[in-house]
């Protein structure tokens, strides 16, 4: 009877603790990357907005061409990344930042770290997707070709002589105080690819404009 009665809470717990993993862990549907953009790292996952998946594939298509508009390019990236770091409803924890693969490879870390201590800084844990909380949510970003212009940046090891300053504007599904003017510099980096240089563009400053 005690062996039994064992095996019985024994099969409980395992039930428990996979229930929780399951709940922790999400779907491998929403999480398998859907396409890519080989080279450039740029990976689509199942989970993304129909807005941020559009533009996506605009993404790829423009990569994929013998002669890169890159006015075209860094607006299409910029896009993204503010649909992706300023949508906050969909992220699990305040460290779940969004928008990481566009900004400047060597900053990353900082960024999140940064991120996670201001404006995700009370993003309430989701890990059990019970949370009540209401956190913004991108319904689009605007950048018109008046706000796009290439400048001189320099910090640190950084020179570029042709970087972009692109100015943007968020709308939201509601209006719940966040950011809505904001100006981003992105500046040309290389990488090696299949024996070819790669001229790519990330993103290293992001600031709240008028």
């Amino acid at each position: 009877m005690k062996k039994t009665i064992v095996i019985v809470l024994v099969i409980i717990i395992f039930l428990v603790i996979g229930y929780g993993i399951y709940k922790i862990i999400p779907s491998k549907e929403e999480t398998k990357p859907s396409s890519e953009v080989k080279g450039y790292n740029y990976v689509l996952y199942n989970n993304m907005s129909s807005t941020y998946k559009s533009l996506f594939h605009k993404l790829s298509t423009e990569l994929e061409k013998e002669e890169i508009d890159e006015k075209v390019y860094a607006t299409l990236i910029s896009k993204m990344f503010l649909i992706d770091f300023y949508t906050l409803s969909d992220k699990i924890t305040k460290n779940d930042v969004g928008g990481v693969e566009f900004i400047y490879t060597p900053a990353r870390e900082n960024f999140v770290l940064e991120a996670s201590d201001t404006i995700y800084k009370y993003v309430e844990n989701n890990i059990d997707s019970d949370r009540t909380q209401e956190l913004p949510k991108v319904k689009e970003v605007v950048v018109d070709d008046t706000n796009i212009t290439t400048t001189s940046y320099t910090h640190g090891d950084i020179i570029d002589d042709n970087a972009y300053q692109i100015k943007a504007t968020i709308t939201y599904e509601n209006d719940l105080g966040y950011p809505t003017n904001i100006v981003l510099i992105l500046i040309h980096t290389e990488i090696e690819y299949e024996e070819k240089t790669i001229s790519k563009l990330e993103i290293v400053s992001v600031k709240e404009g008028v």
